[in-house]
């Protein structure tokens, strides 16, 4: 074989080797990463008690959860909810103050509807047998309306699923993408009707793309909650 054509071969097989060793990051649907800057996450502490992070202008720090509240998770529509971890953080915005988060991840096998607002968000149907489900509740400190993270997966892997409401205008569609392991989130898309609004990226690096306009903050807070779901090695 030609000296040569043994070198584009080898040069060939290293440029494979090294594609194989990046990390897959999320795929962007057309038009998103053009009309949003990626604002890359920073990361400092770790555990529970000292987690802070920030994308751009937004900081979030995790706080302690607090006991917890009778009905405070009946907005997943299941019945007899019990979490297995309760997190808390708050999330600094710009120039609107901050936002008090609370979720809780657990699981479910009753077969429910959730359901955030009948006025607004159609009913969906979350998969039968054992899910995972993960539940916030994101709303500015002393005003405004509550924004809900509602999502679940199917069993399969950690790529979950459902809607971001604040229960009266605004619903989006909150999409998870698996990575290559099929079993690990790579990020998760925000859609509202046929447009994508933003997106957060959980591999590293992690990034979040926001839209402008008042929809930025709950979206913000949606992605800080994913983030920071992923820094306590809970794998959403």
């Amino acid at each position: 074989m030609p000296r040569y054509l043994v070198r584009a071969l080898v040069l060939v097989w290293l440029a494979g080797l090294l594609a194989a060793c990046q990390p897959a990051g999320l795929a962007l649907p057309p038009g998103l990463a053009g009309q949003a800057p990626a604002l890359t996450v920073e990361r400092a502490g770790a555990g529970e008690g000292g987690q802070y992070l920030r994308f751009g202008s937004y900081q979030a720090r995790v706080i302690p959860a607090g006991p917890a509240r009778a009905g405070q998770w009946a907005f997943l529509g299941i019945k007899n909810f019990s979490p297995s971890r309760v997190f808390a953080f708050r999330l600094e915005t710009p120039a609107h103050g901050p936002w008090a988060c609370r979720c809780a991840l657990g699981s479910s096998t009753t077969l429910q509807d959730i359901n955030l607002s009948e006025r607004v968000v159609p009913t969906i149907a979350v998969p039968r047998g054992a899910r995972t489900v993960l539940g916030c509740r994101l709303q500015p400190e002393g005003r405004g309306l509550a924004w809900r993270l509602s999502l679940s997966s199917g069993g399969n892997g950690w790529a979950l699923s459902g809607l971001l409401s604040d229960g009266l205008r605004n619903s989006l569609y909150v999409q998870g993408k698996l990575g290559p392991d099929q079993e690990t989130a790579a990020g998760y898309l925000f859609q509202q009707g046929e447009r994508y609004l933003g997106a957060v990226q959980l591999t590293s690096p992690q990034e979040v793309w926001l839209p402008t306009g008042p929809l930025a903050r709950p979206l913000a807070a949606a992605s800080a909650a994913l983030l920071v779901l992923r820094g306590l090695s809970l794998r959403p």
